[in-house]
């Protein structure tokens, strides 16, 4: 006789497996700990590009502010000594930028930083007289840019101090004008 294949296995569904709940485990955590790796690597190169950061404006020789209202928000090592403080946080305690421009120059430089802020182009490379913490004048050739700080729009100036250059060339001038005159004056044979 024959019979007829059971046909009973092939139309009742498969059960499938349940999962292994510490086979999911595992998954969980290696993919855990891939991701806890990528993110302490992320992390290790943003503190090295932090210290990077920080050698080139610490060590630099250029002055470097950022103010935000006409108060000084950060300023490095060199502007600080350029200006006569000790420190940073002794400059940055005098809270306002008037006492570090000449009276002279403050209505042109704050002229400029306000155009800056209503989104006029004022110039933004310029020179003005500085005042240090003693009362000393410095001449100032000035880099000024609008950036982001704390996640507020502020003004960051570089300052370089060409008050030596300045002298020096006054220096010459006079000389060559000495010379002029002696030039001028010499009689004609």
């Amino acid at each position: 006789m024959n019979r007829p294949a059971d046909s009973s296995a092939e139309t009742q569904p498969q059960l499938e497996e349940a999962p292994d709940p510490a086979e999911e485990l595992r998954r969980t955590v290696r993919r855990l700990e891939s991701e806890l790796a990528g993110r302490i690597e992320l992390e290790k190169t943003l503190e090295e590009i932090e210290l990077r950061f920080r050698n080139v404006v610490e060590g630099s020789i250029q002055g470097i502010l950022v103010h935000r209202d006409w108060k000084p928000v950060f300023v490095n090592p060199a502007c600080a000594r350029m200006f006569g403080y000790r420190s940073c946080e002794e400059m940055l305690a005098t809270g306002d930028l008037d006492t570090h421009i000449a009276a002279y120059d403050r209505d042109r430089v704050r002229d400029y930083a306000r155009r800056r802020l209503t989104g006029d182009v004022p110039p933004t490379e310029y020179e003005f007289d500085g005042v240090t913490k003693n009362g000393r004048t410095l001449r100032l050739r000035n880099t000024v840019k609008m950036v982001q700080w704390a996640g507020q729009s502020a003004c960051q100036c570089i300052f370089i101090d060409v008050s030596e250059s300045k002298r020096r060339l006054e220096a010459l001038e006079q000389s060559q004008a000495r010379l002029a005159a002696l030039f001028d004056n010499m009689p004609l044979k």
